[in-house]
C-alpha cells in the first residue's frame, strides 16, 4: 500500500517542544512520560533528535577552547616581552583544539544530512 493512500486526519493540535537534558527528554520514566501527557491533552510533542546532542556537545566544547584561546592570549600579552616557549605552547593547542571542533562539526553535519536522505527517500518515493 502507498503511504499516499492513508487517510488523514488533519486536526490542528498546539505543538508543543519538549527540551532539557537528552537522557531525560528521552526516557520515559524520567520525564514522567510527558509526550503521552501532552498526546492525551490534544498536543503534539517534538522532541529534538538525538543528533542535536552532538551538535550541543560539540558547540560547547568550542565555546570552551575560545574561552581558554583569549585567557592564554591575554596572558600571553600581558608578558612585558617575556615571551617565552611555555607561553606559546599554552595557546597552539588551543588553536588546533579550534580547528578540530570546526572539522567535527562539518563531519556532523554530512552524516546527519545523508542519513536523512536515506531514511527519507523510501517515504519519498511510495
Amino acid at each position: 500500500m502507498k503511504f499516499g493512500c492513508i487517510e488523514v486526519e488533519n486536526i490542528e493540535k498546539p505543538l508543543i517542544g519538549i527540551v532539557g537534558e537528552i537522557y531525560v527528554r528521552n526516557h520515559p520514566f524520567s520525564n514522567n512520560e510527558i509526550v503521552k501527557k501532552v498526546e492525551v491533552l490534544g498536543g503534539e510533542a517534538r522532541l529534538p533528535d538525538f543528533s542535536e546532542w552532538a551538535f550541543h556537545t560539540n558547540a560547547t566544547g568550542k565555546l570552551d577552547n575560545s574561552v581558554k584561546q583569549k585567557d592564554n592570549y591575554y596572558r600571553f600579552a600581558e608578558a612585558t616581552g617575556n615571551f617565552s616557549f611555555n607561553e606559546i605552547k599554552k595557546v597552539v593547542p588551543n588553536y588546533f583544539k579550534g580547528i578540530r571542533y570546526s572539522v567535527a562539526n562539518s563531519v556532523f553535519n554530512r552524516v546527519i544530512h545523508k542519513y536523512c536522505k536515506m531514511l527519507e527517500r523510501p517515504i519519498a518515493e511510495q
